[in-house]
């Protein structure tokens, strides 16, 4: 097999995973951002549809993304075929509203934005058992998604713009996780680690350590 031959696919796969993730991030970072303006002006006050539009045009970005790692991810085949005929739609990450409650507590305290972290720090333990560099860049793209998707609500959150960030919690709390504890903007910092444990989900780590091990294991095996 020629050179060409096997560099087309690597191709291909590296432009379909930096294009797909790209296109995600630019496409609710512009949404997000005019968020009121599309609301109002385009979709006629009905925030549903604006949600649906969203949505639909996140899940595209990452239908491309997928594309590319199932058709030319080189460890393993990609993905599979039992996701390749999976269809879904998700929620805007960008566009996630914080309830009420003290973010200084529990998972808040290390990262204003733990659901974006947790998937980016799952992806990035994927990434690092691949030796495709295609994958692994596939798999990183959720790390670019939570640091740039977690400041830009920031910044929209502090004008006000789709919900609040209030001067003590920017202060206080961070979008890197555990940024805010290791400065001291809460306190000690062996009292805020212990705070943390104190207030963590016990069950619900122990089933993720698990489960992670597992899929370790499952790994070496193949």
């Amino acid at each position: 097999m020629s050179t060409a031959a096997i560099n087309l696919p690597k191709s291909l796969a590296l432009r379909y995973a930096l294009t797909g993730w790209a296109f995600f991030i630019t496409e609710n970072t512009v949404l997000s951002h005019n968020r009121t303006y599309l609301i109002s002006e385009i979709f006629n006050n009905d925030e549903t549809a604006y949600h649906y539009f969203y949505g639909t045009l996140s899940t595209v970005a990452t239908g491309l993304t997928l594309h590319g790692y199932m058709k030319w991810g080189e460890v393993g085949g990609g993905i599979g075929p039992n996701l390749s005929s999976s269809k879904f739609q998700i929620r805007c990450p960008f566009d996630f509203t914080t309830s009420d409650h003290d973010l200084v507590s529990g998972v808040g305290r290390v990262s204003r934005h733990s659901q974006l972290w947790s998937f980016a720090s799952f992806s990035l333990g994927a990434a690092a058992a691949t030796a495709s560099l295609p994958q692994a860049l596939c798999l990183s793209g959720p790390l670019a998604v939570a640091f740039i998707g977690g400041a830009h609500q920031d910044y929209r959150f502090r004008r006000g713009w789709g919900g609040v960030l209030t001067e003590e919690m920017d202060e206080r709390t961070s979008n890197v996780p555990f940024l805010a504890m290791v400065m001291g903007k809460q306190g000690g910092v062996g009292e805020v680690f212990g705070k943390m444990v104190e207030e963590g989900k016990g069950l619900n780590a122990g089933v993720a350590i698990l489960t992670a091990g597992a899929l370790a294991l499952r790994r070496g095996r193949m």
